[in-house]
Parts: structure tokens; C-alpha cells; sequence
């Protein structure tokens, strides 16, 4: 029982600086379906970590040598990273194969008639 209180203790500070971002990140959408919170959550958490994996990436040195252009990493709030992400959602085409699993997606396995 010491065990899980000590747990709870040690990790409770950073779940909730976690919802306190998920709740920053306003993502909702009006629906009278309940499992929808649960998409919503499970988004913004997405994107919270992944805000947090570009942060990390954009302040390590060892990161910006990596990819071999210091600029590849312009600095960005959280809003602006969320734009930006929804731009290039927009701009995704499976059909140009781009990325892994593309080519087993609906629109590229249907038989034409």
C-alpha cells in the first residue's frame, strides 16, 4: 500500500502539468456522442507530447548538428506548431505514397469499377 502512495505522490505534479497543457491546447469540437471526449483528450495529448519532442529538439545542440542546419528548427509557440501541423494535415495525399503504409490506405487498395 506504501508502494502506490508513493507513487501517486511522485507523479502527481507532472499529470498535472500534462492536463494543465491538454487543457491549453483547446481542442474540442461540439457532439452529442460522449466518446468523443475521450478522442479529443487522446489528440491533445498527442500534441502536447509532440510540441514537447520539438521543443526538446529545437533546443539540443546535438539535435540541430544532426539534421545539419541549425535553421531546420525555426522557434515556434505552441499555437503557431499546432497551425502549422493542421497545414500540413491538409496538404497530406495518400495517393502520392509519401510515407509508410500509404499504399495499403482505402483510397489506394480499391478496385475501380
Amino acid at each position: 500500500m506504501n508502494d502506490a502512495r508513493q507513487l501517486y505522490l511522485a507523479t502527481y505534479g507532472r499529470i498535472d502539468t500534462i492536463d494543465a497543457a491538454i487543457k491549453k491546447c483547446r481542442l474540442f469540437y461540439v457532439t452529442w456522442k460522449y466518446w468523443h471526449a475521450a478522442k479529443n483528450h487522446a489528440l491533445a495529448l498527442a500534441l502536447v507530447t509532440a510540441y514537447d519532442i520539438y521543443q526538446e529538439l529545437s533546443t539540443e545542440e546535438q539535435a540541430r548538428s544532426f539534421f545539419g542546419n541549425s535553421d531546420c528548427f525555426p522557434t515556434l509557440t505552441f499555437h503557431q506548431f499546432r497551425d502549422k501541423l493542421s497545414r500540413q494535415g491538409l496538404q497530406y495525399d495518400p495517393t502520392q505514397q509519401n510515407y509508410l503504409g500509404d499504399e495499403r490506405m482505402r483510397v489506394n487498395t480499391k478496385m475501380p469499377k
